[in-house]
């Protein structure tokens, strides 16, 4: 059994979305979208469930993320981050991408029993989590591994758990374009 109610979110989606439109903010009520930005600032679990009861709202949610905001209190779950990935891909643009990846645990401010922890759940995941976020997390540990004091066999270690995501390279998400670096809160 769920964790989350459905039936809780019918009275805030709007029943004839015009989902055709290019128009961002004309393809559903204000109220649509006041829920789904409450939902991209949580962890993304409840966002995930919503869309895979409601999948006509993908197109518009991944289109939302443009709104997003990266100063959120709240880190993404992974799990359900990776499934937003793979939901939204047919809709998928650089800042989605990029928006999504913002929410994600930071690695940064880890010491190494955390970040062990963390790596470790990644390649317990690895065959789940979308190669965007292990891109992104190869990356994120190389760079915490040559900047932290880590003992030379540690880093050994982690070396081969991160090799061990098989990602190599993920499609350029960095933009040069105006909105490039847009993370400002929803002001509809």
């Amino acid at each position: 059994m769920s964790e989350f109610d459905i039936s809780k979110y019918d009275k805030f989606l709007d029943k004839n979305p015009n989902l055709e439109t290019s128009e961002h903010w004309a393809r559903a009520n204000k109220t649509t979208y006041t829920l789904f930005n409450v939902l991209i600032d949580q962890d993304l679990r409840e966002l995930v469930f919503v869309l895979e009861h409601y999948p006509q709202y993908i197109p518009l949610v991944c289109g939302h993320f443009r709104y997003s905001y990266g100063y959120s209190e709240h880190e993404a779950d992974i799990e359900s981050a990776s499934k937003l990935l793979f939901m939204g891909e047919e809709y998928k643009t650089k800042q989605f991408v990029r928006n999504v990846l913002i929410k994600l645990p930071k690695i940064s401010s880890l010491d190494t029993a955390e970040a062990s922890a963390l790596l470790k759940k990644l390649e317990e995941m690895r065959e789940k989590v979308h190669p965007a976020i292990l891109f992104f997390y190869k990356r994120e540990f190389t760079k915490w591994m040559q900047t932290g004091q880590i003992h030379p066999l540690q880093k050994i270690v982690f070396k081969k758990a991160i090799d061990s995501f098989g990602v190599d390279e993920y499609e350029d998400i960095s933009s040069s374009d105006k909105d490039d670096g847009l993370n400002i809160p929803y002001l509809a």
